[in-house]
């Protein structure tokens, strides 16, 4: 008997219009297997409106290993076979990447992530779909402060130290996002919601903050201040600085503001000393008493 091998590279053919699509498939001995016909996002709706009955499935190749089928595929399914009109494959062969995606389907997916997201309504109930689902599963909550959730977070930042060591953070023209600015109306869309969410979602103060109570080691504490050198010694750095506390005083409602609270935290201050010293004198005379 001679043995079957386990991959093959297939063509589905619409028997009603002639479109085709090319795939590999991993074979079993199950009923799914045996009639499958292709997993294509078009293949899929065209499967839906002619129903599989007008579908024929052909084996062009059987390999031993998904590698073989993989190539295989990639020498058939490129990019000139994509250009046809009658074909359903959107990705190009051999483990396809976003780049081999068609132009038109770029733009039908650009269209459809914007149509999507535009409506205010859809947003607000993917919001309240968030939280709901995190207050039906407190358990986040508990597992963020026990020591399984301390272990869970030094292993991920162990290997996200590990991954920026290999690739680092790209700055200046290597950034993706240099030279690009934003609209003002995109930065005024991006203020809103930003006040939007604070007034939602005030920040905790006090004992409600997680920070509350922790206490920085000696160790972390010469690590922050080596950052802070570290980053003052570089001369960009500084002009940044420079340049970001003159624009702030320049405004006068700034300048207002920061001498309203310098005169506060004074009076506060003076306050406070003056208690001081009620408390020691009425300790004094107590024990005079």
């Amino acid at each position: 008997m001679s043995k079957t091998r386990r991959y093959i590279v297939y063509l589905t053919t619409n028997l009603i219009n002639g479109m085709v699509y090319a795939g590999i498939h991993k074979r079993s001995d199950t009923w799914k297997s045996r009639n499958y016909l292709g997993s294509g996002y078009y293949l899929k709706h065209a499967l839906k409106a002619y129903g599989r009955k007008n579908f024929s499935i052909e084996v062009l190749w059987e390999c031993d290993t998904k590698k073989e089928a993989l190539e295989l595929e990639g020498l058939l399914v490129d990019k000139e076979w994509l250009k046809s009109p009658l074909v359903y494959n959107i990705l190009c062969g051999g483990g396809g990447k976003k780049e081999d995606f068609k132009q038109s389907t770029k733009d039908k997916i650009s269209q459809s992530l914007k149509n999507y997201f535009s409506d205010p309504e859809h947003r607000k109930q993917c919001g309240d779909n968030i939280k709901l689902a995190y207050q039906k599963n407190p358990f986040w909550d508990e597992y963020y402060k026990s020591e399984r959730g301390d272990k869970t977070r030094c292993k991920i930042s162990k290997k996200r130290k590990a991954y920026l060591k290999v690739y680092p953070f790209q700055k200046g023209e290597k950034h993706f996002n240099y030279g690009t600015k934003r609209t003002p109306e995109t930065r005024l869309k991006m203020s809103l919601a930003r006040k939007r969410y604070f007034q939602e979602n005030p920040p905790k103060k006090g004992e409600e903050h997680f920070c509350f109570g922790k206490k920085l080691s000696e160790e972390e504490k010469e690590k922050i201040s080596k950052r802070r050198k570290l980053y003052l010694q570089d001369p960009e750095n500084i002009l940044k600085l420079s340049n970001t506390m003159k624009n702030f005083y320049s405004d006068p409602e700034n300048r207002k503001k920061t001498s309203l609270a310098t005169k506060l935290g004074i009076q506060r201050k003076k306050l406070e000393s003056i208690k001081i010293n009620n408390d020691i004198q009425i300790k004094t005379i107590g024990d005079d008493e």
